[in-house]
């Protein structure tokens, strides 16, 4: 049985659909599911199922369980974790936003232990880095990358190690994305103005509004078409993976007539409604997310020809190409293209910190040298 088999069997899982073991399914295709369950970031979610009643085997069941129970111990660490950080924020008045994974498993999912995931994305206000940093090493996060440009990465990276020995990272951003194409799509302030209390994971803690949300979510999945996730240390692309359909479907479910409406405006206004529209149907296919509709006869009468969806389906020199112009003028043009082929020395020095060899002309050449051997990778992939 192949893979395909396993993540149809998933799908009827999650979708509570009687997806009872296949009487001829073998130990193979049992580790091809557990795989596939790693992959899609959704065993806590399947361990929920009745899967003693559709028969599942023990040993699955017993690996689900396990991976579960160990979500839920670093959960409670890392709620733990992040109270710690916003009240040092907060003495510093330093709002932030909490952003995907962390943000929707406090908001729409029943409890956090089941949103699988690997780090917690933060927003934060551009003149706010500074002191999100003081304030993050009072809270015990060391800073593990960063880049001191302007225009190649908006965001950085934090790692706290508990006294348990558990590792809780962060992710914060200052744009919502590293590609200037698509880096304006939201603001920090625009989004905090329709943002939600999350008192789940703490009384001061916020997530953008839940059309915000869902656009956050459809954008996130349809970006890593071509630029690479990590599951387990392994470098996949696509946008596939069960649970951000799973966020897509829990918020589509619990959406208003208003947050319907809310959406389709957004949608339209930021040319997004292809974007959203194909996350949507794509979630619909999976786990027979119940649609309206009205939304989904708006979104595909507002869809044209959107640039981002044109950016977003580009080759990568086009998407370069389109990156370039997104910035407007002259200096920031120029200051672009001097970041993406020579960063500066802090972030090298950082990205080769195991290199033998720390000189400078040697880290940006071997730099230069992974870039085409990734850009060759592209080219096999697409053959």
């Amino acid at each position: 049985m192949k893979i395909d088999q396993a993540d149809q069997l998933i799908c009827a899982a999650l979708r509570n659909a009687g997806a009872c073991w296949p009487r001829e399914a073998d130990g193979a295709f049992a580790g091809t599911l557990l795989q596939r369950a790693s992959y899609h970031g959704v065993q806590p979610l399947l361990h929920e199922r009745p899967l003693e009643d559709w028969r599942w085997p023990a040993g699955v069941r017993q690996a689900l369980r396990t991976r579960s129970l160990g979500q839920a111990m670093y959960e409670l660490r890392h709620q733990e974790v992040l109270s710690g950080l916003l009240t040092h924020l907060q003495s510093r008045d330093i709002g932030v936003l909490f952003i995907k994974g962390t943000a929707l498993a406090y908001d729409v999912y029943s409890s956090p232990v089941l949103r699988s995931r690997g780090d917690t994305d933060i927003f934060i206000a551009r003149h706010q880095r500074q002191g999100f940093k003081e304030a993050a090493a009072e809270a015990g996060f060391a800073q593990t990358s960063a880049m001191s440009a302007d225009f190649v990465s908006y965001q950085s990276s934090y790692a706290h190690e508990a006294p348990d020995g558990s590792v809780h990272d962060l992710d914060v951003h200052w744009k919502i994305n590293n590609a200037p194409m698509l880096a304006g799509l939201f603001g920090y302030d625009e989004l905090l103005t329709r943002s939600r209390a999350i008192p789940r994971l703490h009384p001061m803690a916020k997530a953008p509004s839940r059309a915000d949300a869902m656009l956050l979510a459809c954008i996130h999945r349809a970006v890593h078409v071509k630029i690479p996730y990590y599951v387990g240390g392994t470098a996949h692309f696509g946008g596939d993976r069960l649970i951000w359909l799973y966020d897509i479907d829990l918020l589509a479910r619990g959406f208003t007539s208003n947050e319907w409406t809310a959406l389709i405006d957004l949608a339209t206004s930021k040319g997004l409604c292809a974007v959203c529209l194909e996350s949507l149907e794509m979630t619909q296919a999976r786990l027979a997310t119940p649609l309206p509709g009205a939304a989904i006869a708006a979104l595909r009468s507002a869809r044209k020809e959107e640039p981002i969806r044109a950016y977003l389906t580009a080759s990568a020199a086009r998407q370069s190409w389109m990156d370039f112009i997104a910035l407007g003028g002259g200096r920031a043009r120029l200051s672009y293209v001097g970041e993406t082929f020579f960063p500066p020395r802090a972030y090298m020095q950082q990205k080769y910190r195991s290199s033998r060899l720390r000189w400078l002309p040697w880290l940006y050449a071997r730099r230069a040298a992974g870039g085409v051997v990734k850009a060759l990778s592209r080219v096999r992939r697409r053959a």
